[in-house]
Parts: C-alpha cells; structure tokens; sequence
C-alpha cells in the first residue's frame, strides 16, 4: 500500500557537481565516470570522480563449469557452450562492478580484506542457491560464497555486503546450534540475518555519503540505496530516517535504528521460522507413551534434552553482533515482543512439535521456547521509493525492452574519441527517419544497422562495428542484423561449441555474448528473439527475408529453452541472503 505522505527529500545527500576535473590524490587514484567505468578514452570532466582501485578477490568463476557431452543432437553442445559463455561473462563483469561499489565503502573494503585473508572464494552457483530459494549464502565451512546470476551489479553487491557480514558474524560465534531451544535458535537466527541486511543499509548510506577520509569529488551514487528500498523497504524506510546519523559517521546508532525494522519484513521471517520450525519437527523423535519406560523411550529422553534443554541468553547472542566491527545490538531488542513472536506460517508446525516433546518431556514446552506466541504486527504503509528516478547500468532496467538503442560510442569513425552520448544515436535515428519502406521499428533498424555496417567498411569488419554499436548500448533482436553478420557469428558460435572453447579464448567477443545473451533474455521472457512476436513478422519488410530468417533460426537453434527452477533444503551452517 502506498503511503499519501511524500518521500523524503534528497537535495541534502546530492553530489554537488564542481567546476573542476578531478585530481587523483592518495588512495583515490582512479578517475571514473557516473557507473563507475575508468576514463580512459577521453578526457576527464568535472562531472567524472575519483576512485580506489578495487579490492582483490578470490574468484571461482560460474559453477558447474561446461563440460562437452557425447549427443546427436548438433544443437546440444552448441546450446550449453554459448549458454555457459553468456553467463560466464556477466557474471564475471557484475562480480567486478560490485567488488569496485564496495571498495569505495570503508566497511566494504574491510570486509572484502577479511573474506581474501580467510581465503573465501567467491563464485557464482545458481544451482545451490536455487536449492534454497537464495540469491547468495555464506558457506563458512567450505569458505565460499556462492551467488546468484541474472541481476544487475547493484544487487551483487547488496548480496555479497550481506554474505560478508555473516562471514564476519559467523567468525564471532554468533550461529545456532543443534542444542539451542528454538526460542535462542530463533533469536541468534534473527540477530544474523537482521545485522546482515543492516550491513546492506550501510553499504547503501556509504555509497551516498562517500567516506570521511575521502576527496570531496570522490565516487558516490544512489544505485546501492535504490535496490535496498525494492528488496527491503521497512529496513530502507528506517535507514532514510537514520540518514543524519549515519552523515556524523555515528553507525552504531544508525545500526540501532535500523535493525528493529527487520521485525516488520513478514516474508523474511515466515521463510527462516518456517524452516527452524519444521526442523524442531523433524528432530523431535516419534514415541507411544508404552515405549517411554524402554530402551527408546530412555533414548528419546536423551535426544530430546540435547537438543531442547540448553539455551543461551540475549546478552550472549547481541554480544556477537556487531557492524563495522563494533557492537551495538541491545538484547532488549531481541527479547522484545516483536524480537520473540513467532511468524504467523511456522506457528502451527512449531504447535506440532511442541506436542511430540511434551509426549517425551512433561513441562518443557516453556523452557523450549514452543509457547511463542505469533506475531501481530500489521504492516505499515509504505513510502515510495525516492530512488526510483536514479535509475543506471548500474541498477539495471525496470521493465525489459527488446529494442533498446544506443547512447553511446566509445570512439570509432563516426566521432572524436569523446564520449559522445549523441553521434551514434542521431546517425540510427536520421536513417531509420528516412527510410520509406519499412513498416515497423524492426525494418527501421535493420535497415540503418546495415548502413552504419556499409558505411564503417573501408574502416572496420562487421564483427567490430557491430561490437561497437553493443558497447554504446544496442540490443535488438536478430532480424535487426544483416544476413552476412548473422552468417559470421553463428559460424563462430558453431567453431565455439565444437571445441568446447571458452573464455578469453573463445571465438565470441564479450560484446557479441551480450548481444547473444539480449536474445536469450527474449526467449526466458517467451517472446521471439529473431521478430520480438509473431504481429512483428507478419507486418515487417525484414520477415520476408527467407536468408535472414534461416540464417535467424540456427542462431536461434543455439539459444537454450527456458530454465525451471529447482528446490531444496539448506545444508547446516550456510547463510542465506
């Protein structure tokens, strides 16, 4: 429900533009620009920033690697290596964005220093993640983090800042138990993952701010608090609020402020008290009152004793939380009425376990902490997002376009080694305004992509202007490309799959898998990645080009169906985002 009450203004967090191009000083050595890409093919303005140099990670690529498969099917190898060469590569480009958005936090740096000093990989395994309907988890056993895959650099690293967090947490002792009653379990469950999306608020109030010890025109951006509001809007609201806080760098009390909104993510908490609760279930053994006085009954007693008998106390868990490294967490929180009620969907299966002890253990339903009571909170109205007009690659889009011109060129015949967020944009537009015959969007753009391509000739192969035109931002379907280009990449992709070659040595350059990965994009969405739709074809010029279109249906061909989700249980001792 959306609130009548106006957001909150932001003029008081807005970066002032200067009047002058930014010096590198100490540690900020790098001049980048809005999405903090380093200038490097142009001249630097007033309105580019300085930078730190990212910090240094351990990287363990997307799992499961590609693996060539013995099949008659031409296709399947084909399929599985662009598929994994798609992924791989965005990947790898999100991973690196957001270790950059975090190194210029000074709590994101120093958790980034712990995980490559603890040795933590990170990695991206959308098949565990999946299996416990996660974007991210703090294996702190295995010393990995894997991630999700799909999302823009924003949410990467509101991911991994949460992942580092219960690293951090997790190294302090703040985890349950098997021993734990469910009331301490439940605390100390709520104590880490509250503290860790905390974590996110300040990661996303950090790169508003900038840092204390940072140069005035030092790299800042709303991309970070936009996509905590969308993910966690009660805590978002409540860091809004904190906001003047966290600008005297007092973060201890901007944590205080902050965490108890946690209580109010109802989703959250149905999701972890769900899963602890049926856990109590599972563990609780299954006996007749007959049995009680034999060898099982004895048996019973001593498992359900272990495991519901022994507790830890308030002042213990919030003692091993902590946020920048200090700790702030009162325990009056956690014992608080909202700290302690149980979410409405695990109430009835932690009923059903408190009934199977109470068989066992007379009494002990109190001491267990299964007389929770469920919660009564209603949620509040919501405020709108006032970062929502700051959107950016570094955000990602809020809605899918299958046509998405380009801003952009980095360089090239058609201009001054400038950035120039005009030149090839007007050139697509005067072609594509000038041409008669064309019937739709789609005949309009291949018409002027084949004369930017015929007119480059003399000066580059259609493989590069072609990547040119997808760094300045194009993504169009396949009918918007010349059949000659469509020959080349798909004979490319096939010399890919048949020497199962990937990476750096791949035949694809990283532009083309992002061009390849658009028309995938259109496929998971269930629309045509050659005509966008069926009307599209019926009514273009382009359609009733039968070389185009068999040229299309190879490529198309090579695209993989629609991925279905799997799920699963989570592993012991894994946190999830």
């Amino acid at each position: 429900m959306t609130a009548e009450a106006s957001a909150p203004a932001l003029d008081e967090y807005s970066r002032p533009v200067p009047d002058t191009v930014p010096v590198p000083t100490g540690a900020w050595s790098l001049i980048v620009d809005e999405n903090g890409d380093k200038v490097v093919t142009r001249q630097p303005r007033a309105t580019d920033m300085l930078a730190r140099p990212a910090v240094a990670y351990l990287y363990g690529g997307t799992q499961p690697e590609f693996r060539m498969e013995k099949s008659s099917d031409q296709f399947h190898n084909l399929q599985g290596v662009i598929d994994y060469e798609c992924r791989a590569q965005r990947n790898k480009e999100y991973l690196d964005k957001a270790v950059f958005l975090l190194s210029q936090t000074d709590d994101g740096r120093r958790l980034l220093e712990l995980a490559r000093h603890n040795k933590f990989t990170l990695l991206f395994d959308p098949s565990r993640v999946a299996e416990e309907g996660a974007v991210g988890l703090c294996d702190f056993t295995g010393k990995v983090v894997p991630l999700a895959e799909g999302r823009s650099p924003a949410e990467v690293a509101l991911t991994l800042k949460h992942e580092l967090q219960h690293m951090e947490d997790m190294s302090k002792g703040a985890t349950y138990h098997a021993n734990h009653t469910p009331q301490t379990a439940r605390m100390t469950d709520r104590a880490l993952e509250g503290n860790a999306r905390v974590s996110e608020a300040i990661a996303a109030a950090e790169m508003l701010l900038g840092s204390p010890q940072g140069p005035e025109q030092q790299f800042r951006t709303p991309a970070l608090a936009r996509n905590f509001w969308h993910k966690n809007q009660p805590m978002a609201e409540a860091a809004q609020a904190a906001l003047p806080l966290a600008k005297k760098a007092d973060w201890t009390a901007f944590a205080a402020k902050v965490f108890p909104a946690y209580f109010k993510q109802a989703a959250t908490l149905d999701y972890y008290d769900a899963r602890y609760a049926e856990y109590a279930k599972s563990v609780v053994p299954e006996v007749t009152p007959e049995q009680m006085k034999t060898e099982k009954g004895r048996q019973a007693t001593a498992i359900a004793e272990q495991l519901f008998s022994q507790s830890r106390n308030a002042e213990d868990i919030a003692g091993a939380i902590t946020i920048r490294g200090a700790k702030y967490l009162s325990p009056a929180v956690l014992l608080s009425e909202a700290g302690l009620a149980v979410a409405e969907k695990a109430l009835p299966v932690l009923l059903e376990a408190k009934e199977k002890l109470l068989k066992i253990l007379p009494g002990a339903a109190t001491a267990a902490g299964l007389d929770a009571k469920a919660s009564t909170q209603k949620p509040d109205a919501r405020l709108p997002n006032p970062y929502k007009p700051f959107l950016s690659e570094l955000t990602g889009p809020d809605a899918f376009e299958p046509i998405v011109m380009p801003t952009r060129i980095d360089g090239g015949y058609y201009t001054t080694g400038e950035r120039h967020n005009a030149a090839v944009s007007a050139f697509m537009q005067k072609e594509m305004d000038g041409m008669k015959s064309g019937r739709t969007e789609l005949d309009r753009l291949h018409y002027s992509i084949n004369t930017y391509l015929h007119r480059g000739a003399g000066f580059a192969n259609p493989r590069g202007l072609v990547s040119d035109l997808v760094e300045a931002g194009l993504r169009a379907p396949v009918a918007a490309f010349p059949q000659e280009y469509l020959q080349d990449l798909y004979g490319r992709m096939y010399s890919a799959a048949r020497a199962g070659v990937t990476g750096d040595n791949s035949p694809l350059s990283k532009q083309e898998l992002k061009l390849i990965s658009h028309w995938q994009d259109m496929k998971n969405r269930g629309m045509d990645p050659v005509w966008i739709s069926a009307e599209m074809k019926s009514q273009s010029y382009v359609g009733n080009d039968k070389m185009v279109e068999s040229y299309a249906g190879y490529l198309v061909r090579g695209l993989k169906s629609p991925a279905t989700a799997n799920a699963a249980t989570a592993p012991a001792q894994t946190r999830r985002a």
